[in-house]
């Protein structure tokens, strides 16, 4: 399919089944909102399931983290059950490079590919 016709059913939520790459966030709230949260605020799969959208709200309102991080675990485990989607092997990215050539790496998985942070010494 063309990119432009992809992206014109994809935006539209006008399909049964598709293949996205998730990203991965530094922190559960940049993850659990725009793939599970409520309607409203979530952008990418609008799939409804209101008690995982009332767990994802309660987990960002928890501070403590010996308590958010069961709590979270336990939202994970209901995203699994619910099958909402099923999660595909992604192996780690690796790259390799001269000694002269350097990269300031991020915690996001796809931001070191961005040749505006990479930069080589003079050799």
């Amino acid at each position: 399919m063309e990119m432009a016709q992809y992206f014109n059913l994809a935006c539209r939520f006008e399909y049964k089944m598709a293949l996205h790459i998730m990203t991965a966030g530094t922190g559960p709230e940049e993850w659990l909102t725009p793939y599970f949260g409520p309607l409203d605020e979530s952008t990418f799969y609008k799939w409804s399931n209101p008690e995982i959208w009332d767990m994802v709200t309660k987990q960002s309102f928890i501070l403590d983290e010996k308590k958010r991080i069961p709590y979270v675990k336990e939202l994970q485990r209901k995203i699994n059950d619910d099958a909402s989607h099923i999660f595909l092997y992604t192996q780690d990215r690796f790259g390799a490079r001269r000694p002269y050539v350097h990269f300031k790496p991020y915690m996001l998985d796809f931001q070191p590919i961005f040749a505006e942070f990479i930069w080589m010494e003079k050799h």
